[in-house]
This record gives C-alpha cells, sequence and structure tokens, in this order.
C-alpha cells in the first residue's frame, strides 16, 4: 500500500510539475471571468495561467480603422495537459457588444483551436478592422470602435469532477495594426431657437369701430351723472 500511495504521489507530481514551470517571457497579468472584470491590455506580450474548463477574457480598446491580432501558445508540454483532461485550447474574440465576432478568423490566421496532440503548436486569430459605423441595431455583433475581448479557454474531457486544479502556463502576443480614425456620429437633432412671444394686441369690434373713443365716451360719462346731479337737486329745492 506504501508503494502505492509513493507511486501516486509521484504520478501526481509529475503531471502537476510541469504546469507550475511557468514562462518567464511576457509581462504577467491576471485574465478575467468574465467581461465585466477583464483587465483592459494594450499591445504587447503577456503570460498567465489557465485552469481545466475555464474561461479567461482580456480587453483590448480599439478605434476605426484598426485590427486586433494574437498569437498564443502554451508553455508547457502537451502531453501534460493531455493528462490534466484537456483536449484543447481556444481563442475567440468578441465585439464590444460581447457577441462572439463570426468574422475574427482573417487569411493568414492558423486554426483557432490548438489540438494539444497535434502540429499546431501556436494559435493565431485576428478581429475584423473596426468599422467606423455607429450600433443602431438591437442585438447581434458590431464591428464598430470599443473594447474587443479576446477569450481563452480549455475545453475538459477527463473524468474528474471538479476538474483537477492544475494550472496551464500560457503565453500571448497582441499588435494593433491600423491608423485610428475617427468614427462617425449620428446627425444631431437641431435644437429648437426659442422665439419672442408675441404681444397680443386687443381688435376693436365693429361696435366700437363706430362709436367714440374710450376717453370721449367717459367725459360723457361722467358729464352725464353730474347733470343729473344738479337736475335731483333742482327738484328737491322746488317741492321744498
Amino acid at each position: 500500500m506504501r508503494r502505492l500511495a509513493l507511486a501516486a504521489v509521484g504520478l501526481a507530481l509529475a503531471i502537476a510539475g510541469p504546469a507550475q514551470a511557468q514562462s518567464t517571457v511576457g509581462t504577467p497579468v491576471v485574465g478575467g471571468g468574465s467581461f465585466n472584470n477583464a483587465p483592459i491590455l494594450g499591445p504587447g506580450t503577456f503570460r498567465d495561467t489557465i485552469l481545466p474548463a475555464e474561461y479567461l477574457y482580456y480587453g483590448f480598446k480599439l478605434e476605426a480603422g484598426q485590427q486586433l491580432h494574437i498569437k498564443a501558445q502554451t508553455d508547457i508540454d502537451h502531453a501534460a495537459i493531455n493528462a490534466m483532461g484537456v483536449l484543447y485550447v481556444s481563442l475567440n474574440i468578441h465585439t464590444p457588444t460581447r457577441v462572439s465576432d463570426p468574422n475574427a478568423h482573417q487569411p493568414g490566421d492558423n486554426t483557432s483551436v490548438l489540438q494539444t496532440g497535434g502540429d499546431n503548436g501556436q494559435l493565431a486569430i485576428s478581429s475584423e478592422v473596426v468599422r467606423p459605423d455607429q450600433d443602431n441595431a438591437a442585438r447581434g455583433t458590431w464591428p464598430g470602435a470599443g473594447v474587443y475581448y479576446l477569450a481563452v479557454h480549455t475545453t475538459y474531457t477527463g473524468d474528474r469532477f471538479p476538474p483537477p486544479r492544475s494550472e496551464i502556463p500560457f503565453t500571448f502576443t497582441a499588435t494593433i495594426d491600423g491608423q485610428a480614425e475617427p468614427s462617425t456620429t449620428d446627425t444631431p437633432t437641431p435644437t429648437a431657437t426659442p422665439s419672442a412671444t408675441a404681444t397680443p394686441v386687443a381688435r376693436e369690434s365693429a361696435a366700437d369701430a363706430d362709436g367714440p373713443p374710450p376717453s370721449v365716451a367717459a367725459v360723457f360719462g361722467v358729464g352725464g351723472i353730474l347733470i343729473g346731479v344738479v337736475a335731483g337737486i333742482a327738484r328737491r329745492r322746488r317741492r321744498r
């Protein structure tokens, strides 16, 4: 039993040992487990580790006229990766709408799937050339300016659940080609300019137009009242 236990420990170390031997090439980064916490990177060479059945995300800000190119490779022997139950490592690119870009494979790219037992020692994938269009669609891909995401995934086909937490070190190089161009903008809706409020002008009716002006009518009205008062006083004196 003791010999079997020692043999099992030795096998585990043989599998896990190479996975811990990370490359010293590239800037160390920690990929995000989702789009929301993906680190925003620029051009350069980076290194990270990934677990079996894990997804990691990295963001790259692109302007109109630019294109993202990614080359990646694992830093340990493929047989060690297979021993973890991992069939292959894959790359994918998502547009700013966080939708997988169906046109991410450009001429000259290798397959985006690294068969760990095959001859493809390096992965390569590119984004589309970013267009200056505005995003006017409700859904789907949108190759306009914004943050593009590199997704790295390991497909696990082993019989251990949960999968072994053996780190697979990998290195990837990002280059951004093309001259940044301004994006087109929608034609702004013109702002209405407030106009001066017209002062309402009172219009005379036909009857008013035929009669005397208001000031004259007021004078006659007062005069009529005075005449009535004088006439009343005269009547009272007569009655006495």
